[in-house]
């Protein structure tokens, strides 16, 4: 099984130490030329909480919603989160996490089960890490086609926006 590479980082501005003859100051890791502070994640895929909700109902008491992320669009994180749970089921790969940032848990659901990044149940995994590809379905699955994941689902224990409002996060 695969993995992506874990995220960049970089730090604010346009001040960057460089650093392809030498180390990096405080810490810092070098790209090859300039170093990059490890505190400000790089958000290379859609930012998916930003992007319009395409549909929303409770489902054992969760909230259940749709958004409008196409199928094998990178899933990232949006802030650091410990993945509490994790397994396959009807429509994909579904991690559980705790959003260390708000303290809510969300599970991330139609995820293709061929490629789950992030299986360490326990782990904290930082802001932008990518968890999985979206667009898992029934098929990816093994199971008969009934659904199909061409979309991202998040489910919450509060409302979407609740846990997750639109806005810009802290990233280059």
């Amino acid at each position: 099984m695969g993995h992506l590479p874990r995220p960049r980082r970089t730090s604010p501005g346009a001040h960057h130490h460089r650093c392809g003859d030498g180390g990096c100051p405080g810490g810092r890791d070098c790209d090859g030329a300039h170093c990059q502070a490890p505190d400000r994640p790089v958000f290379d895929a859609q930012p998916w909480w930003n992007t319009y909700l395409t549909y929303a109902h409770i489902s054992g008491g969760w909230y259940d919603t749709d958004l409008g992320v196409r199928a094998s669009t990178p899933v990232q994180l949006r802030h650091t989160s410990r993945l509490d749970r994790t397994g396959i089921y009807g429509w994909g790969y579904m991690p559980e996490f705790t959003d260390l940032a708000t303290g809510y848990r969300f599970r991330l659901l139609h995820l293709r089960p061929q490629h789950p990044w992030a299986t360490d149940v326990g782990r904290v995994y930082p802001a932008g890490y990518i968890v999985g590809l979206s667009g898992g379905d029934t098929h990816d699955a093994d199971m008969l086609t009934y659904s199909t994941g061409q979309h991202l689902c998040i489910q919450t224990l509060r409302s979407y926006r609740e846990a997750f409002p639109s806005g810009v996060d802290a990233c280059r």
